[in-house]
């Protein structure tokens, strides 16, 4: 295993640990000298090869021999968790794909490093796997993540052909229960138990999170994206930093005068609040790029950012100066409830919403709202309100109730077809939890699309 660097050991420790629980028996890992302390700390089981390090903590190019020397005893390799990308991680994989007879697996920084010479996996000397993400596999092909996600068989079938490698497109996150115990291998948008018991259709959707699969993928690739969440929180160019989620964590920046550290706080996905800090200052002028979340619809403010040269462009907030230990910036997005509409070409959802607050989709569940939840309608002319709750033990969270009315018929065994006259309406309040948090109370129905009349749009908070 190629893998880890002194910005993102944690990646080699997943995958390592990862290959060490699945029996894959002897585990030997080749990661940069700098990473020494952190690897070392973990996963006593894998055998060690420490190489030479560049001077941005990644393995040196120069350790090609010593690296093919010990793929001489391997029957597999895998290449790229956190290994960074610049000249020397190119070269090794290059290297790596010319030299190696045995099979290698491409993930992550292994993939970014071929994207420029795609031909690198074709003309490779043994077997290639790859593993992108569907942003990954978009840089392979020339599109669009989008793209991707609308035709996935399409974009493997494309990506085989281009390549002549195997290819293994991963997919969207399972959602873990609160106790952490079970969880979903499907994330379905609504859900009726008694259609999972008697729809064949829909035998693969589970009303209750379960404690395993006979494919259970899910755990160990939700541990791998843990470990590799710096490269899609942060990227880096020579002269600019550029912050894609808002979460905290700490950057370590090379400049022209040393390095230096970015620290960044944050209260998402709960409240709007993001901060950044520059604990060593910098004499160089560098540009911080914070992406400014679609949801708040502009509406955000900064404080601390006034001596800066400031713009807007492809939704990023450009900050340019030559920070100093005093400056720390203050960053607010407004968190408003929201309803929101598909696309009119969604057949299904024409007519209904869906409610979120800032990065988060809401759903209702039965236990809050009884059964048939398809006969619920909303109002989305009349406000949300926002009150937190502890809806399990050490889980307090945003819940939002949203006011409409129930349709009923009044004939207690209604035929199957009837005269079609106007359903009798009930008024009603509607509580929506957290997507991520559903099915941990009790087995029932739950729905995130709902009917809905009035202006579907904006709506405004009531916060309790």
């Amino acid at each position: 295993m190629i893998a880890g660097s002194y910005e993102m050991p944690g990646a080699a420790l997943l995958a390592c640990g990862a290959c060490v629980e699945c029996g894959a028996g002897l585990v030997r890992l080749a990661f940069p000298e700098q990473a020494y302390a952190a690897v070392t700390a973990a996963v006593p089981e894998k055998v060690l090869l420490p190489l030479a390090s560049n001077r941005f903590g990644r393995i040196s190019a120069q350790e090609e021999k010593r690296l093919l020397d010990a793929l001489s005893n391997a029957t597999a390799c895998l290449v790229g968790c956190g290994l960074g990308l610049d000249y020397d991680t190119k070269a090794i994989v290059r290297a790596v794909l010319q030299s190696t007879s045995v099979p290698v697996v491409l993930d992550a920084d292994g993939i970014n490093a071929v994207c420029d010479d795609i031909d690198m996996i074709r003309e490779a000397k043994a077997p290639v796997i790859l593993t992108p993400h569907p942003g990954e596999a978009a840089r392979l092909l020339g599109c669009t993540a989008r793209e991707i996600q609308a035709d996935r068989m399409g974009a493997c079938a494309a990506l085989c052909e281009k390549t002549g490698a195997t290819v293994v497109l991963k997919g969207a996150g399972t959602v873990i229960s609160a106790d952490g115990k079970r969880f979903f291998y499907v994330n379905p948008l609504e859900v009726d138990p008694a259609a999972c018991t008697v729809d064949p259709r829909k035998r693969h959707v589970h009303p209750a999170r379960q404690a395993w699969f006979g494919c259970a993928c899910c755990p160990p690739n939700l541990a791998r994206v843990i470990g590799s969440v710096g490269q899609y929180a942060w990227t880096k160019t020579q002269d600019t930093l550029f912050v894609h989620l808002h979460i905290g964590g700490e950057v370590l920046l090379q400049t022209r005068s040393g390095e230096s550290h970015v620290l960044m706080e944050s209260e998402f996905p709960w409240e709007g609040n993001f901060s950044v800090r520059f604990p060593d200052g910098c004499g160089d002028i560098f540009t911080l790029a914070v992406r400014i979340p679609a949801w708040c619809a502009g509406q955000y403010t900064v404080e601390g950012a006034e001596n800066a040269k400031r713009w807007v462009r492809d939704g990023y907030l450009y900050l340019q100066k030559a920070w100093s230990v005093q400056d720390a910036l203050q960053f607010n997005f407004a968190m408003h409830p929201q309803f929101v509409r598909s696309d009119a070409r969604v057949r299904e959802n024409i007519g209904k919403v869906a409610l979120v607050r800032g990065p988060l989709v809401y759903c209702m569940e039965e236990a809050d709202n009884g059964k048939d939840l398809h006969l619920c309608t909303l109002d989305t002319a009349a406000e949300i309100d926002v009150s937190w709750e502890t809806l399990l033990p050490h889980t307090r969270v945003p819940v939002l109730t949203a006011s409409g009315f129930r349709i009923y018929y009044p004939e207690a065994a209604p035929p199957l077809y009837a005269p079609a006259v106007p359903p009798k309406r009930e008024n009603a309040r509607y509580r929506f939890i957290p997507y991520y948090l559903w099915a941990n109370r009790t087995a029932g129905e739950m729905q995130v699309w709902t009917r809905a009349e009035g202006n579907t749009g904006f709506a405004g908070e009531k916060k309790c």
